[in-house]
């Protein structure tokens, strides 16, 4: 009968623990948050991609760093792309150059011709006046020769409007590639930058826990593109999150105090807000597959204030008093 008794205390207590006590989680509470970086990339039909990405410097949990200051890198995925686009830009340019000396040339060869086109059409004109003081079969002769002498004139005037116009569209033609080109490289500059973290200003490095691990995140963990890695604080201030059920709101009262519990180590702190409305607890815990990932909960936030004793991505029991 003792026995019995003393496994019904049991029970009872671990509900009631159970309705009392709710997870939670630390984080800053000023943050920036770090993602895993984009892992796929196309340039001039070509693609680069990577199911995951590593991390491969990463400075200490806890650690300041200051305004510039390098905070984790990943490793790039598409070191190759970089040769293919400076070779395609150095292609670009020496066709543009090419270009640029060949319709030199032409454009040379086409005035030269024009030139003279216009001194045959002067001396025809010259020759004309002259045999008009002449008998008439010469004065038809250097019509004859004056015409001919404009038709040509015209002809070269037109050929070399043609030539220009297809010199300009030629030229805009290869700026264009050249400027795609340029913009792609810009891009994949872009891309590369974003694997590696620099920090904005200064700020406080705090590891988040393994998206897949019991553990804090490390050097050479694989992460797939947009998971959350860290956490750049803007202060050592940390708050509490943790979710409570839809049917006990009514006893969620802002300011209203908490016992918060890790490692053995007890804090205290108030409910500084909650949550407008309620969400899926499998979606605000970030665990879809957990039993009661369907409920509804509210999510409550808490300050802890300045402490060392605690760090974010720490698990921690919270009691409502």
């Amino acid at each position: 009968m003792k026995l019995f008794l003393s496994f019904c205390f049991f029970i009872s207590s671990q509900v009631f623990a159970k309705k009392t006590t709710y997870p939670g989680v630390v984080f800053p509470t000023s943050k920036k948050q770090v993602l895993a970086p984009k892992n796929k990339l196309q340039l001039f039909g070509m693609s680069c991609s990577s199911s995951m990405t590593e991390l491969k410097t990463l400075k200490d949990d806890g650690a300041q760093v200051k305004k510039g200051e390098k905070v984790c890198s990943f490793e790039y995925i598409c070191p190759h792309f970089f040769s293919v686009v400076e070779t395609y830009i150095r292609k670009q340019k020496a066709l543009a150059s090419e270009f640029k000396q060949q319709w030199k040339t032409k454009k040379a060869e086409l005035e030269v011709k024009l030139t003279f086109a216009r001194i045959a059409v002067r001396k025809a004109e010259l020759s004309f006046k002259k045999a008009k003081f002449l008998a008439r079969k010469d004065e038809a002769l250097a019509k004859v020769d004056l015409d001919i002498a404009r038709h040509n004139l015209k002809t070269q005037e037109s050929l070399f409007k043609a030539e220009s116009n297809k010199a300009l569209a030629q030229k805009k033609f290869h700026e264009a590639s050249l400027g795609r080109a340029l913009q792609e490289q810009a891009r994949l500059n872009i891309f590369k930058d974003s694997y590696t973290v620099l920090a904005g200003e200064s700020f406080f490095v705090r590891h988040l826990k393994h998206y897949r691990q019991e553990r804090k995140i490390k050097k050479n963990d694989s992460f797939p593109s947009g998971t959350p890695v860290i956490f750049l604080a803007r202060d050592k201030s940390l708050s509490v999150e943790f979710f409570v059920e839809e049917e006990e709101y009514f006893s969620l009262k802002l300011g209203r105090k908490l016992e918060i519990e890790s490692d053995g180590r007890t804090y205290f702190s108030k409910i500084d807000r909650v949550s407008s409305f309620t969400q899926a607890l499998g979606f605000v815990s970030k665990d879809s597959k957990r039993a009661d990932a369907s409920d509804r909960v509210y999510t409550v936030f808490a300050k802890l204030g300045d402490t060392t004793s605690l760090q974010s991505g720490v698990d921690v029991r919270v009691r409502i008093l």
